[in-house]
């Protein structure tokens, strides 16, 4: 909590893992005046481990957002995860 009582959201580090990333998508916007861009990717991590699509990768120093993810079978490898750089964290 904070000195006014309300929550604080800080992120906890799960590990590193393993994973293909592929580019998947780009695109740029004006918002009031500013250029914003934004880029799709595609993670493919091994199977068995945990995400939510409220998790946030971190990837050669950027941060994505988790924007969808295939739900593996239970004897699939791989999952794979699309994530998006360059939004509001």
């Amino acid at each position: 909590e904070d000195a006014l009582g309300g929550d604080v959201l800080s992120w906890v580090d799960q590990g590193p893992y393993w994973c293909h990333v592929r580019p998947m998508s780009a695109r740029e916007s004006t918002d009031f005046d500013q250029l914003n861009g934004r880029a799709g990717y595609l993670f493919v991590f091994r199977n068995g481990i945990s995400l939510r699509d409220s998790d946030r990768l971190d990837w050669q120093g950027e941060q994505f957002n988790i924007t969808g993810r295939k739900q593996p079978k239970s004897r699939d490898l791989y999952i794979q995860v699309v994530a998006e750089r360059g939004v509001a964290q």
